[in-house]
C-alpha cells in the first residue's frame, strides 16, 4: 500500500514510486491485474482556510445594517419582523445575535458598528437611509452582539418607520470604513438585514462596484 505521506516524501526527494495496480484498483472494486503503475511526479496544493488568514494577521471589522422601513410594519403589530418579543427576540434580533456572536470571535477589537435605514429620526421629517442605531453618527461603535441589540431596541422607540428601502447609502458608508483601512490587513464585513423590498438595486450595484 502506498500512503499519501510516502508519496509526498518521494515527490520531494525526486524518487518515483512503482505500485501494483491491484492495490490501486482493489479500492475501486476492479478485478485483479498483474500490471504495474508508476508514479513519476505528484504535487500537493495547500488550500488556505479562513483561519489561516486570521492566524497570519488579517483583522476583521463588522458593520450591521437593519431595515427599519414601514414595509416591516410597526413593532406593536404581531406580524411585524420588528415585533416586541420578551423571549428569544424577533427575527432581526435573532439574526443579529447569531451572526454577531460568531463574528465577535474574529474582530480585532470586539467592536461593531450598527446602522439602521429607512426611518425618520424625530424631530426631522426626512427619511434617513443610513443612521447610527447608537444615536451618534461620529461614534457609532458598540461592543459585541449585546451592544448591537441594545442600540437596536433603543432606536425602535425613537424612530418612525418610513421608506422606500434604499441600500446604496449603507453600502457607501461601508466603503468609507473600508477605505480607511485599504493599506492594512483589515477587512470589513457588511451584514444587511432586510425584508427584501429593495427600490434602488441598480444604484446599489454601482455603489458596490465603487468599493471593490
Amino acid at each position: 500500500m502506498v500512503t499519501c505521506g510516502a508519496l509526498k516524501k518521494c515527490s520531494v526527494a525526486g524518487i518515483s514510486i512503482k505500485a501494483s495496480v491491484f492495490a490501486l484498483s482493489q479500492r475501486n472494486g476492479l478485478h485483479r491485474t498483474q500490471a504495474k503503475a508508476q508514479i513519476e511526479k505528484i504535487e500537493f496544493e495547500k488550500r488556505v482556510t479562513f483561519l489561516d488568514f486570521i492566524h497570519s494577521g488579517v483583522k476583521l471589522g463588522l458593520l450591521v445594517a437593519i431595515d427599519m422601513t414601514q414595509s416591516n410594519r410597526p413593532p406593536v403589530n404581531g406580524a411585524s419582523l420588528h415585533r416586541y418579543e420578551e423571549e428569544g427576540g424577533n427575527a432581526y434580533e435573532q439574526c443579529v445575535e447569531e451572526v454577531a456572536t460568531v463574528m465577535h470571535r474574529y474582530l480585532d477589537n470586539g467592536l461593531i458598528a450598527p446602522y439602521g435605514f429607512g426611518s425618520k429620526l424625530p424631530p426631522s421629517s426626512y427619511t434617513s437611509h443610513c443612521f447610527s442605531l447608537k444615536g451618534c453618527y461620529f461614534s457609532p461603535m458598540v461592543r459585541g452582539a449585546q451592544g448591537v441589540l441594545q442600540a437596536y431596541r433603543h432606536a425602535l422607540k425613537h424612530t418612525w418607520f418610513s421608506g422606500p428601502t434604499l441600500l446604496r447609502h449603507i453600502v457607501s458608508i461601508a466603503g468609507s470604513w473600508a477605505a480607511t483601512e485599504q493599506h492594512t490587513e483589515k477587512y470589513w464585513v457588511l451584514l444587511i438585514l432586510t425584508d427584501g423590498d429593495l427600490s434602488d438595486w441598480d444604484l446599489t450595484k454601482e455603489e458596490i462596484q465603487k468599493t471593490v
